[in-house]
């Protein structure tokens, strides 16, 4: 079940950029129909659960290589793992405080897989950390169905929602995000 809880806590902290990308695109962009938010959701969603993926098969492997040859690896993957949360955290945190815009216009495709691949990166970082602390796959599988899962949501209520609430919610969103990605790097080290 701890599992489970964690999955689920990765899933909505690691949305929070792309709710916020969503709200702030869909002012810039105007309404934006069915079929299009179906899409622009599928690709971010997609992107995000691969990322994390990507990330924790990259460290992962290399867990298995290093492990067999330094006596310590599990102390060190622990340190890399919470060292990864820690930078993904504070970004996220500057980022939402600093009120940095992330407004991007979803008109085009090349926008949307910009946007995507953007918000994905902390995905990427925290995959590499969760195998760092030796997630198996069976929980990497689960947190890459919760992330695609959160994500998909947070795009679909981003993009319907639009600029009203995106101005209001998108930051917080995003503080609150990085909050549990820091506490998630805590309980790695303990």
């Amino acid at each position: 079940m701890d599992e489970l809880i964690r999955a689920v806590l990765i899933g909505i902290s690691l949305c929070a950029d792309s709710f916020a990308v969503s709200l702030c695109s869909s002012t810039a962009s105007g309404k934006i129909d069915d079929k299009r938010i179906i899409w622009i959701t599928l690709v971010f969603a997609t992107i995000q659960a691969a990322f994390f993926a990507l990330g924790w098969l990259i460290a992962h492997y290399f867990n298995v290589f290093i492990s067999t040859k330094v006596s310590n690896f599990e102390l060190i993957a622990h340190l890399i793992g919470f060292a990864l949360l820690l930078y993904v955290s504070v970004s996220m945190f500057l980022e939402a405080i600093r009120k940095q815009d992330s407004s991007l216009r979803m008109d085009s495709i090349k926008f949307m897989f910009i946007g995507a691949v953007a918000t994905s990166i902390d995905a990427l970082a925290t995959g590499a950390s969760m195998a760092m602390d030796f997630l198996d796959w069976e929980g990497a599988k689960t947190t890459s169905f919760s992330i695609f899962s959160f994500t998909a949501l947070s795009v679909i209520a981003g993009l319907s929602l639009g600029g009203a609430l995106g101005s209001r919610y998108g930051r917080p969103a995003q503080i609150a995000g990085s909050i549990i990605l820091f506490m998630i790097g805590v309980n790695i080290l303990l």
